[in-house]
């Protein structure tokens, strides 16, 4: 198991799939990769539940919070941005957790991991695999 199927964790966001993960260890710089899942064709438009027509398609991208030594983690993204016939809204469909004009996770901007003990977790394991033992945590802070 390498360090990439243990991060897969901590970028699961709804109607998406991780395409990719890049760990930069010289850099200390992560790229992970996101696609809409195919298996739904349609977005909806959050104001009246119509489905939307498909307007553009633009790649994107947003930092998060730096995971272990690496200092910077940025999530790459196609957003798409629709137009409903019903009531005329625009709406553009981004990961949950980026909002429209962030270029950041809302993690980032509230200075808060949206969860600390995943992380740990994860950091745990990434630690087993790379010493090939398991390793006892204390948990008092």
């Amino acid at each position: 198991m390498s360090a990439t199927v243990s991060l897969k964790g901590l970028y699961q966001f709804s109607g998406w799939i991780i395409d990719n993960i890049d760990l930069n260890f010289k850099q200390n710089t992560g790229d992970v990769f996101l696609r809409k899942d195919g298996r739904k064709k349609v977005d909806n438009c959050p104001y009246c539940d119509h489905p939307m027509g498909a307007m553009r398609v633009v790649m994107r991208r947003a930092l998060d919070l730096p995971v272990g030594t690496l200092n910077q983690m940025t999530i790459h993204f196609t957003a798409s941005q629709g137009k409903c016939s019903k009531c005329g809204h625009f709406h553009t469909f981004l990961p949950e957790g980026i909002e429209e004009n962030n270029l950041a996770l809302r993690s980032i901007r509230n200075k808060q991991p949206y969860n600390f003990e995943h992380s740990l977790k994860i950091i745990h394991d990434i630690l087993e695999l790379i010493f090939h033992e398991p390793i006892n945590v204390n948990n008092e802070y």
